[in-house]
């Protein structure tokens, strides 16, 4: 798993993309990112809240028809952005 705290733009996509790595974790994914991500198998693309997750609040993974999914026990702030198969 790899972990940003800044939107991935294209340029960084294609060096991690050199990477193995099953789950990435940013705020945001620029388009191109995604593109280039999509190419790579067994890739999950986690979307954080911009603001970063709150301290006091749990975070949860949580395992769904083989998915993954990322939530705060209070609200349902992160989202997947894409799962290749």
């Amino acid at each position: 798993m790899l972990a940003f705290n800044r939107v991935v733009d294209a340029a960084t996509a294609e060096e991690v993309a050199k990477l193995f790595a099953e789950c990435i974790a940013a705020p945001g994914f620029a388009d191109r990112a995604k593109e280039i991500f999509a190419a790579k198998k067994n890739l999950r693309l986690l979307e954080l809240p911009a603001g970063g997750l709150e301290p006091e609040r749990e975070l949860q993974l949580k395992r769904i028809l083989g998915e993954c999914w990322c939530s705060s026990r209070i609200s349902a702030k992160s989202r997947i952005v894409s799962c290749a198969r």
